[in-house]
């Protein structure tokens, strides 16, 4: 018989993080994907991100908080990447993940 670690409630709200975090994560690859193309943008699209908006200061606290590294529940850091979390190997550990860079 399969034992229930989880109420139905507290998997709802587990999925509910997930899918946050996803939709989170696609955005900064967005923002990412328009930053590196702006030479072919209108001036007033670049002027909305950078002046008005600001999202290089909107962005700043995303780096501090480094969401796409967390510890697993052995205690491991793990990094998100390619839609994935997968564990941090020790020659590893300095290297700057794809969205931080």
């Amino acid at each position: 018989m399969k034992r229930m670690d989880h109420s139905p409630k507290e998997d709802l709200e587990n999925n509910f993080r997930e899918i946050e975090f996803q939709c989170t994560m696609q955005c900064l690859s967005i923002i990412r994907f328009i930053t590196d193309h702006m030479e072919g943008l209108p001036a007033a699209i670049i002027h909305q991100l950078m002046e008005i908006t600001d999202i290089p200061l909107i962005l700043v606290p995303i780096l501090e908080e480094k969401p796409w590294i967390r510890l697993n529940k052995k205690g491991e850091q793990e990094k998100y990447e390619d839609n994935r979390w997968s564990v941090i190997q020790p020659h590893e550990q300095g290297r700057v993940t794809k969205l931080e860079a």
